[in-house]
């Protein structure tokens, strides 16, 4: 199986186009007849690197129970340009074709959650980011977008100042008592 991301461009339901993520390194995992569930999540995990250097592999596998079977579960990064594209080789049994392909022409696996960026308006000005963590808007803060809301949030943010009055009086408290010694020294 082949592994790689990019976008996917759809013009009908049956006509998908796929633009490969050039940031993003594509690897292949080999099995055989015999290669388990658990061995193909192992060999996706193992074989995936981390190309955007951000601490996380670019793709996870892991194994669920539905209520029915144990399947395979792949998860890339987030943001649109990271869509998964799964390809077995020209030499692959139907039995691996027929149960692990997802790209332009065999959709054997399920898409359950397509790739796609956030999108979210501040102070009326439409913006999307390819994580739901951002970091770049306002110097020193962090915007964590956990759910989807169709309704406004306000959110609002408030310096701590009772933390900073705190240090300052501890400043001048020791100014002061440095102060007094200082003058103590000198009388005597």
């Amino acid at each position: 199986l082949t592994i790689d991301f990019g976008t996917y461009s759809t013009t009908s339901s049956a006509n998908d186009g796929f633009s490969a993520n050039s940031d993003k390194s594509s690897f292949t995992v080999t099995t055989t007849s015999s290669t388990t569930l658990a061995q193909l999540r192992d060999a996706i995990n193992n074989g995936v690197s981390d190309s955007d250097g951000d601490g996380e592999n670019d793709i996870n596998a892991s194994i669920m129970y539905n209520g029915t079977n144990y399947v395979l579960v792949l998860k890339a990064n987030q943001g649109a340009a990271n869509a998964i594209r799964v390809t077995a080789g020209a030499g692959s049994s139907n039995a691996l074709k027929n149960s692990f392909e997802y790209n332009t022409t065999d959709k054997t696996l399920t898409q359950t959650i397509a790739a796609a960026d956030a999108s979210f308006t501040i102070d009326g000005i439409s913006m999307t980011r390819s994580n739901n963590t951002i970091t770049d808007l306002y110097r020193g803060y962090t915007l964590q977008l956990l759910t989807t809301n169709s309704s406004p949030i306000t959110l609002s943010a408030l310096e701590n100042t009772t933390e900073l009055e705190g240090y300052l009086q501890d400043f001048v408290d020791s100014y002061n008592n440095t102060y007094i010694n200082l003058q103590a020294l000198s009388a005597a």
